[in-house]
């Protein structure tokens, strides 16, 4: 990288040094100091006619000329960290000198940073001077927002402006890269934070670019009820003690018709084998197990009452709470809640269908048990 030294930039400004086509051009400037700016080494290019006393250097061979700010912008991606050019000369701006340094860190830690938060980043032509940064929106049906860079598209007088106020991406970048236990969170928030701003505010790349301390302080905001979420400790509490009551009630609910339910058959075949050296089918002892049966059925029917209703009241109180945050203002806190009162409905819901399930093939086991027993007995004429 050719650095512009005083004696470059003062040259320049007496006119000793000007861009002729594809070549710059020295005009009345001895050759031992054209050589000093630009050596034979360095530059194959380089040829001094001394009789005439005119250097010539291709332009293409300088890093610090460019045609315009287009061409500024597109060579930003080829510098290495920490070889910028701190000035360069822009033709298109009437060989004009401008002060980049910040302007090209600045350019390539955006490029870092969107590369970093993007679930999804290509190319979109061979020469890789085109870039789509796809967001996955998960709150939302999983929606795509795509961010794209094209120097094409921007204007010149757009980028002329950029070299000035583009923001410092460092802050963002020095957030996302801590390691912390909420490093795939601080991610995720800074992804809701771009897709928000770009859907509320119809940002573009370019826009970003001089947005860098809004997002900032939106991705502080979001990252803050992030953690709060963690914090509403009676609004969880009270939601994971409701769950909790209902699923500690349905299992007491399976638990007790297990008891009754399996009784039933053990007292059928006992009461059988206490009668069975009369080798006659006692009349108490079909009573006794339509009595057996009947209150089986009638404690099914009762459970499954008992479930269905504790599971509508939990419910209820769900909507409550789900009702509740339409308070919230933060669209990423009430999509955070939302998300867990989605998932308390539907663990009670999935619960309810479970357990009816269990009690009715329990049910259904009685049945056979006891219904082999009796064709067993008929065969061999013993109740």
């Amino acid at each position: 990288m050719t650095k512009i030294s005083a004696n470059l930039k003062q040259f320049f400004c007496e006119g000793k040094l000007f861009v002729n086509g594809d070549f710059l051009t020295s005009k009345e400037l001895e050759e031992e100091k054209f050589k000093q700016l630009f050596s034979s080494i360095n530059h194959q290019s380089y040829h001094f006619d001394v009789n005439s006393n005119v250097g010539t250097v291709s332009v293409e061979e300088l890093d610090f000329i460019y045609e315009d700010f287009h061409d500024l912008l597109e060579s930003a991606l080829s510098y290495n960290e920490g070889a910028y050019p701190d000035e360069v000369i822009i033709l298109s701006a009437g060989n004009s000198f401008v002060k980049v340094d910040d302007f090209m860190k600045n350019i390539n830690g955006w490029f870092e940073f969107f590369r970093m938060t993007a679930d999804h980043f290509f190319s979109n032509d061979r020469e890789e001077r085109s870039f789509s940064y796809v967001f996955i929106d998960h709150r939302s049906n999983k929606s795509s927002t795509v961010v794209t860079f094209n120097p094409a598209d921007i204007c010149s007088s757009v980028i002329e402006g950029l070299v000035d106020s583009i923001t410092d991406p460092s802050k963002l970048l020095k957030s996302l890269n801590k390691n912390d236990a909420h490093k795939g969170e601080k991610l995720s928030t800074m992804r809701v934070s771009i897709i928000d701003m770009v859907k509320n505010n119809g940002l573009c790349f370019v826009d970003f670019l001089e947005f860098g301390e809004e997002l900032l302080n939106k991705f502080h905001i979001n990252y803050e009820t992030y953690l709060k979420s963690f914090s509403f400790e009676d609004f969880v509490k009270d939601l994971e003690e409701d769950v909790g009551d209902f699923i500690n009630k349905v299992e007491e609910q399976i638990q007790g018709f297990y008891m009754q339910a399996l009784a039933v058959p053990g007292a059928v075949i006992l009461a059988s084998a206490l009668r069975g050296a009369e080798k006659s089918v006692s009349l108490a002892l079909i009573f006794s197990a339509s009595l057996a049966l009947l209150l089986v059925f009638r404690s099914l029917i009762s459970k499954k009452k008992f479930i269905k209703r504790i599971a509508e009241n939990t419910q209820t109180k769900l909507q409550l709470y789900k009702s509740r945050t339409a308070d919230i203002n933060n669209n990423f806190a009430k999509s955070i809640i939302s998300e867990k009162i989605e998932a308390a409905m539907t663990s009670v819901t999935e619960t309810e269908k479970d357990s009816i399930k269990d009690i009715r093939n329990l049910r259904d086991i009685i049945i056979s048990v006891i219904a082999m027993y009796l064709i067993c007995a008929t065969v061999f004429w013993k109740f």
